[in-house]
């Protein structure tokens, strides 16, 4: 019985990381800095699918609706993080259930922060 519980408290942690294939479902919130003005937005449900090579969004409306990012910076599967950056203006980091978002241009910064649950 020992073994049993040791087994169990040694594996459970790890079946509950995101691994490829998962899909995540998050409530993020969006604020925009346009000509030194913050505008914050509600928050936005959405969800993405984290594939080998990419991280591809939903049909959901919204700022990421059907969106793909591939350029994969890191991915620490074991510990439920990664790190994806887009055409050197957008940086999407998730750490253990934590969604953020960044994206400069040059008349706005875009970022979002939100909240996730894997399934």
């Amino acid at each position: 019985m020992r073994y049993i519980l040791f087994l169990l408290f040694i594996l459970l942690p790890t079946l509950s990381y995101g691994k490829i294939g998962d899909v995540y479902y998050c409530e993020v919130t969006f604020a925009t800095v346009k000509k030194g003005k913050l505008e914050k937005f509600k928050p936005q449900k959405l969800k993405f699918k984290k594939n080998a090579n990419d991280i591809t969004f939903g049909s959901d409306k919204g700022f990421f609706q059907n969106q793909k990012f591939i350029g994969k910076v890191k991915d620490w599967d074991s510990q439920e993080v990664f790190k994806y950056i887009e055409e050197d203006s957008s940086i999407l980091v998730y750490n253990k259930g934590n969604f953020y978002f960044t994206q400069v241009t040059y008349d706005m910064i875009i970022n979002s922060y939100g909240k996730c649950s894997v399934f």
